[in-house]
């Protein structure tokens, strides 16, 4: 993972540093935040980003499904 910061002007990124070359013709994806917003805002949008990740990739829970610790951490002992 690369973070780099850049100034957006009239919708074009300008980035402060160029992309590192081994990058060149390589189709990547950018996420873009604002670095003067409410840290609360981030947390938010990172818990989205998660809840979305995780209901392509995990599976299905049955409605009635409790997760127990203890039967977790049982076989330890």
């Amino acid at each position: 993972m690369i973070v780099l910061t850049a100034t957006c002007k009239n919708g074009v990124l300008l980035f402060e540093q160029p992309l590192p070359t081994e990058l060149e013709g390589e189709k990547v994806r950018i996420e873009v935040f604002v670095t003067d917003r409410d840290d609360l805002e981030r947390k938010r949008y990172k818990r989205h980003q998660f809840i979305e990740w995780s209901k392509r990739f995990l599976g299905k829970l049955p409605t009635d499904y409790k997760f127990d610790r203890e039967e977790l951490y049982s076989d330890r002992i």
